[in-house]
């Protein structure tokens, strides 16, 4: 088979992989559902001011910060701020960047190992269900895989060219995929260090240098949000959502960081940035987000009673002349409630509870999202301490239920891989031997070595 055939069979099976990768990303996008709540809420809410949009407000008045990085929701934002604020919008820069890791991871192993491999890979990567779903929604995931892949790529570029540069562009990428979910942009370093280091080819103080020029800029690209919103005053921005004292570098530390290993048992549900309340001022007053960082915050009055589990005082107080039962109406700061009056605290109590949620309780505030954080009660795909969709948090997650079911999708094909290898290895031994034993016929043996392992691809 002549070279020119063999690139157009390449093309032609790369486009084929590529387009069964978007068809199963793209198809009916959004169709049935606006995605994870809380991230959908995030982003309407960064549209309706620079505020909101800079420090990644979870609701319009933006007291309260989403508990991710803003950068992956920048993205979704221009998304929905073109196509409006849907499904579609809001998941089409995952999916979008799902079918890029396709061709990025198609490139990197062709690079590396062969065609055929390259090929096998990115058809892995398309077909597996659990890509799949992640990609079709608006959580941040491909984002992030697609960027780390990336950095994958400039790291390797560095070490086959030699030039500095690349591990720069490198330590760039995964500081830009830390400000879309943080310490999990980290996992790969490993990886990265050790490539770099036994593989560059230049010497060995050379390339220590090199690593910690790339992780000093690392650091900055990875801290510049989170440094700059922990330097504003905590009066003049929102309140991070899900940090324990109302900083970002605890957020790091904490809910995105030990918790994600079952390491620290004060940290809620994953997406539960909602739920914690900003302190009240000590006029009983909550602070709210200035349009600009660099101006006062507004105030809005909130009579809220001395317990923090305590509904508002007005939704009390619309209950005060009612019984059980009757309607109601919560005249709140920002918005009417219309509610039914239900027992609170004790039987002759009576509070205006939404018709739209059920009464309060477990500490949750009427009028505010449940406890888990999000919007409606429901939660957020794919997260947290004990998530039934990805089972019990720590570092044997992908090995324990439910997650290690999907590993059975991914048999077949690495069974394809290693049957690819082991054809690969003998038809180079061999003609590594033919080569050396019968130097005039080696031209023949690796011509039809070639064509029988093309044949069983």
């Amino acid at each position: 088979m002549s070279t020119k055939s063999k690139k157009l069979l390449t093309a032609i099976a790369l486009t084929l992989i590529i387009g069964l990768g978007a068809f199963l990303r793209l198809y009916q996008l959004g169709a049935y559902s606006i995605g994870n709540t809380y991230y959908a809420a995030t982003v309407k809410s960064m549209l309706t001011s620079p505020a909101n949009f800079f420090f990644g407000s979870f609701e319009p008045g933006g007291s309260v910060t989403v508990d991710k990085p803003p950068l992956g929701f920048w993205v979704q934002a221009f998304s929905a701020a073109l196509l409006g604020i849907n499904g579609f919008a809001l998941a089409l820069p995952n999916a979008l960047a799902g079918i890029g890791s396709i061709a990025l991871l198609y490139k990197l192993v062709k690079d590396q190992v062969s065609t055929a491999a390259g090929l096998v890979a990115a058809l892995t990567l398309a077909v597996i269900p659990v890509t799949i779903s992640t990609e079709r929604n608006n959580t941040i995931d491909g984002l992030l895989v697609f960027v780390l892949l990336l950095a994958t790529w400039a790291v390797w570029k560095s070490v086959k060219s030699g030039e500095f540069r690349y591990l720069l562009l490198g330590a760039f990428i995964v500081g830009l995929g830390f400000n879309i979910k943080m310490l999990q942009a980290y996992m790969v370093l490993p990886a990265l260090y050790a490539l770099y280091f036994f593989g560059a080819k230049q010497g060995w103080w050379t390339k220590i240098w090199h690593l910690g020029i790339s992780t000093l800029l690392l650091l900055v690209v990875s801290l510049s949000w989170a440094v700059t919103v922990d330097l504003i005053p905590a009066e003049y921005r929102p309140f991070i959502g899900s940090s324990e004292n109302n900083t970002v570098m605890e957020l790091i530390i904490g809910h995105n960081g030990l918790s994600r290993l079952g390491l620290n048992d004060n940290q809620k549900k994953d997406g539960d940035g909602g739920n914690r309340q900003p302190p009240a001022m000590d006029d009983g007053q909550h602070a709210q987000a200035s349009p600009l960082p660099n101006q006062p915050p507004k105030r809005t009055p909130v009579n809220v009673g001395a317990a923090p589990n305590q509904p508002p005082q007005e939704a009390l107080d619309a209950c005060q002349s009612l019984t059980v039962g009757e309607d109601c109406t919560v005249q709140l700061p920002r918005r009417t409630v219309e509610g039914t009056c239900q027992p609170f605290a004790q039987p002759d109590e009576l509070v205006c509870a939404p018709n739209d949620r059920p009464l309060p309780q477990n500490g949750q505030v009427a009028g505010n999202p449940p406890n888990d954080g999000q919007p409606d009660g429901e939660r957020p795909n794919g997260g947290g301490m004990n998530n039934s969709e990805t089972g019990q948090a720590g570092i044997t997650r992908l090995f324990s239920e439910p997650l290690v079911t999907e590993a059975s999708w991914i048999l077949p094909l690495a069974l394809l891989s290693i049957l690819l290898t082991g054809v690969t290895l003998t038809a180079k031994a061999v003609t590594t031997k033919a080569e050396t034993s019968s130097p005039r016929s080696s031209d023949f043996s690796r011509s039809a070595l070639k064509d029988n392992f093309l044949s069983l691809i």
